[in-house]
């Protein structure tokens, strides 16, 4: 970084007028406050945060601990003081400081850790209190505020009771992807009460990262009709974007794509296996075929990813013979390793009735193995 004094004129350009006296020297003004940095001998102590409820005193309760200790503690029975707090760091751009002169660290998005308050009512069944909605409060200055709000209290919280569950249902907007918007997904509450505030969030463009910390929240609150809502996740169609590998930090939507993902591969298993125990042993016939070439092709019709072999008789070149040998859903290619046995299981499923020798099922697989690698495709060999 290089530091210099404006010249009169970039003031005068700047301010409209040329100044009567010239500015501090930036130069040493900076050395000035680098030296009382590096003069300070103040002590910080990196903590983390854990987000609870006194269930005696009706309050939120905050642990700062470093390592299994708890060192400080912030209660609270105000939504809002919750929020300012857990953001300090990032809201004043310094570190808290307790009584003692101890400044406090903490990342608002990594370090904080919310409870679920486990509470038995009067007819002995279990409520629980997902604390974790207030996970896109703390990630972010502003969260569709019309429509994601939380009690004003921690009474007011605890006074909630406990809805049906509904469905946090996220689909694609494809005309807004279709046209380059960032924001093209949208959400669906099914199971919601069409008089909720909450169905506001409906109306709104989401990010993969928005509906990423609204999966987080486990539960939404209904602040009208005084009812929390737990919520399980249907991402099905996300399956096809990819984005497993950027949601290690929202543990919940990857948990429920990398399922929507082992279910279709699991269909796409078993059909074969279905398959092969209903037909009946087919005898070889016809002359005995060489391997040509392998081709992969994507059929958008049927949204399958298919492998089309070329054979040719062996005493004559000019009987060829195209065959799919291997046909994967283009949401498991897109997004998931094909295992090598389910490849192998096809091959010789789709080359039963023809005379193909051991050697050639060996080139074919081989093959195959190349033409997949370079569309991008991983095979599992596990």
């Amino acid at each position: 970084i290089r530091l210099s004094q404006p010249s009169p004129e970039t003031l005068v350009a700047l301010h409209g007028y040329r100044p009567t006296s010239y500015l501090i020297d930036a130069r040493a003004e900076c050395d000035r406050v680098l030296q009382e940095a590096v003069e300070w001998s103040g002590v910080v102590r990196e903590v983390s945060c854990f987000l609870t409820i006194n269930l005696e005193k009706k309050v939120y309760q905050i642990d700062l601990n470093e390592g299994a200790k708890t060192i400080a503690r912030k209660e609270t029975p105000y939504t809002d003081e919750i929020i300012r707090f857990l953001r300090y760091p990032q809201r004043i751009g310094e570190y808290f400081s307790t009584q003692d002169g101890t400044y406090l660290k903490w990342d608002s998005q990594q370090d904080v850790k919310y409870d679920e308050v486990r509470i038995k009512t009067k007819d002995g069944k279990s409520e629980f209190y997902h604390l974790s909605v207030f996970k896109p409060l703390i990630h972010r200055y502003s969260f569709y505020s019309d429509s994601y709000k939380l009690p004003a209290t921690c009474e007011d919280f605890l006074m909630t009771g406990a809805g049906e569950g509904i469905t946090l249902r996220i689909t694609i907007d494809e005309q807004r992807k279709d046209r380059g918007f960032r924001k093209y997904l949208k959400v669906q509450l099914d199971g919601l009460k069409e008089r909720s505030h909450l169905i506001g969030l409906e109306m709104e463009d989401l990010g993969i990262f928005d509906v990423a910390l609204l999966a987080e929240s486990g539960q939404l609150v209904d602040v009208d009709s005084g009812l929390r809502y737990d919520i399980m996740i249907d991402s099905e169609a996300l399956v096809s974007l990819r984005l497993v590998h950027l949601l290690s930090e929202y543990p919940l939507l990857q948990k429920s794509i990398v399922g929507h993902i082992e279910e279709l591969e699991s269909a796409e298993l078993e059909e074969p296996t279905q398959i092969e125990d209903e037909l009946l042993e087919i005898e070889e016939a016809g002359p005995e075929l060489r391997f040509v070439s392998a081709q992969v092709e994507e059929s958008l019709r049927r949204k399958s990813l298919d492998v089309i072999v070329h054979l040719c008789n062996l005493d004559d070149e000019t009987d060829f013979e195209e065959l799919v040998v291997l046909s994967i859903s283009l949401e498991i290619a897109k997004s998931q390793s094909i295992a090598y046995d389910f490849i192998e299981q096809e091959v010789k499923l789709n080359l039963r009735g023809r005379k193909v020798n051991d050697e050639t099922r060996k080139v074919i697989l081989k093959d195959i193995e190349n033409v997949l690698g370079n569309k991008g495709i991983t095979i599992d060999y596990y």
